[in-house]
């Protein structure tokens, strides 16, 4: 399944894995969310290879900074519907920004 991994090749072409380490304030180029649920991914780099992001997630025990697999989120599923999706709204943002507006977008 790529429902995920497709959308993201284009959304994060100009962001490669290590692209934006050593950025004060990272552009982040793609919003994924859990359905029902209030876990919301915001990436700012991708390997495409290894098909692991990383960026800031929101929603779970802590809000933190870290890499997640996006085979693992196309993985979860409720029967035959995906979970987690790529918000197809989501406009590039500085970091900084999306936090000014209370992870809002």
């Amino acid at each position: 399944m790529k429902h995920l991994h497709t959308p993201l090749l284009t959304a994060m072409a100009a962001y490669p894995d290590r692209s934006q380490a050593e950025t004060e304030d990272p552009i982040v180029a793609a919003k994924l969310f859990l359905l029902g649920a209030a876990a919301t991914w915001w990436l700012t780099e991708y390997d495409a290879q290894d098909r692991i992001a990383f960026g800031f997630v929101t929603g779970m025990f802590h809000d933190e900074w870290g890499s997640v697999s996006i085979d693992e989120l196309e993985a979860l599923q409720y029967g035959p519907i995906p979970r987690v999706e790529f918000d197809v709204n989501f406009r590039p943002m500085p970091f900084s920004k999306l936090k000014a507006q209370g992870f809002r977008a």
